[in-house]
């Protein structure tokens, strides 16, 4: 496949490494992207380049972690492409999971209406199992036991592999406890959210005829975050990609955090043992901050043995030196940084006009627990809830919510205004 000058290219702004790893197409590709070096920009680029070339947005298959990243990349599409992406199997490794046992789960024993369990539903059929079983739950808690077992799944062992692996006696006990949830959910017709991920690859690697079927259907795999997979997506993945291997992986293998949650980030460390012959491409030019805060991050996170070499850069200035300052807690920090943006507000450097000034909604979330100062604005998404599940309670006398045009965004009447649509 090649560009055409009148391609959907044309219409986009990619550096070289960016658009050299958009038109590769001879193989797995993996592409390290750096904090800030536009690796959604990438990822969708990809997606409607693949399309510009003929290929059907249904036979895309990409994967993300998060429902709000799917719909900025779903929406980032379909302005690139101009039209809506009907039918594309878009969106978390969850909900596309779901969508083919939806399909598919008669194979395995359920009907197609069946339940998704929540975590609260999890500890309610936990506490069930444990009475089942006449356990005591003072010995080990119901959520205890739904970490053990999500263990077992994001590891894709089933309750006779978990079995087999046991050693001592409290191991035994919690695959016990496993056999009878995974029986207890079967008998009411239910998965859990780790269910989606183990069944659909159950699904696939025990039914040869449905798995000769979907990978006839995706001629690209398209995979967000790379770094934040655990074990049944990466065997979901390499299932999917079967004989063609077009696999197209981004992420960063230096913002892996979740490990606690059964990521591995191994996988992307390993991705070309995976899927051999794989092309590397790593984004290394950052457009988010100064050259000093780069080097900074650059030197203290080469010290890690078990990573990917790569030194973020950017064009734009040198910037002021990072300044190291230890706190007592979170909200001392808070209101440093409260204390430190205010008078940079008030002498208009930040971005803003008249008496309302904007900042970044990553100030403002610590300066807001910090402080909250009668006075302007501030824009939050969520509504009252959200600001609440955000900030907390600290300084809500008085504050008053407004919807906007949105629905979505509520105007608080506080110190500073949150730039963007959302706040953490």
């Amino acid at each position: 496949m090649t560009e055409s000058s009148g391609g959907v290219l044309s219409r986009l702004v990619l550096n070289g490494v960016q658009r050299e790893a958009v038109v590769y197409d001879r193989g797995p590709q993996l592409v390290f992207a750096g904090a800030g070096t536009g690796k959604t920009r990438v990822l969708t680029a990809k997606m409607a380049w693949l399309i510009d070339r003929g290929i059907a947005p249904a036979r895309l298959f990409a994967a993300t972690f998060t429902n709000k990243a799917a719909r900025e990349m779903r929406d980032r599409l379909e302005n690139i492409v101009g039209r809506p992406m009907d039918g594309m199997w878009i969106g978390t490794f969850h909900s596309l999971c779901a969508r083919l046992l939806r399909r598919e789960c008669r194979h395995l024993g359920f009907e197609r209406t069946f339940s998704i369990y929540d975590q609260t539903d999890q500890l309610t059929l936990v506490r069930r199992v444990l009475q089942r079983l006449e356990m005591d739950d003072r010995s080990v808690s119901p959520r205890q036991i739904l970490s053990h077992v999500s263990r077992f799944k994001n590891r894709c062992l089933s309750v006779e592999e978990a079995r087999k692996t046991a050693t001592g006696f409290y191991e035994q006990e919690l695959v016990r406890m496993y056999a009878e949830y995974q029986k207890m959910l079967r008998e009411q017709q239910a998965m859990d959210f780790d269910d989606l991920l183990m069944h659909a690859v159950v699904l696939l690697r025990d039914n040869g005829d449905v798995l000769s079927r979907y990978t006839t259907l995706f001629d690209y795999l398209l995979i967000d975050e790379y770094q934040d997979t655990n074990g049944a997506q990466l065997q979901l993945v390499k299932l999917l990609a079967g004989k063609h291997r077009r696999v197209f992986a981004v992420g960063d293998d230096d913002q892996s955090i979740y490990g606690w949650r059964g990521a591995q980030v191994e996988n992307i460390l390993t991705f070309g043992q995976h899927f051999p012959q794989t092309k590397v491409f790593k984004l290394e030019q950052n457009y988010r901050s100064t050259q000093s805060i780069l080097d900074f991050a650059n030197a203290a996170i080469a010290g890690n043995s078990n990573r990917a070499p790569k030194q973020l850069w950017t064009d734009r200035d040198k910037g002021a030196r990072v300044t190291v300052t230890r706190f007592r807690d979170d909200r001392q920090e808070a209101q440093k940084i409260a204390d430190s943006v205010k008078p940079v507000c008030r002498e208009g450097k930040i971005r803003g006009g008249g008496d309302r000034r904007t900042l970044p909604y990553q100030c403002a979330v610590p300066c807001i627990r910090g402080s909250v100062p009668q006075g302007a604005d501030t824009l939050c998404s969520g509504g009252r809830d959200g600001f609440l599940r955000t900030f907390g309670n600290q300084g809500l006398s008085g504050v008053s919510a407004t919807p906007r045009e949105s629905g979505r965004q509520y105007q608080f009447r506080t110190d500073l205004q949150c730039s963007g649509s959302r706040a953490r």
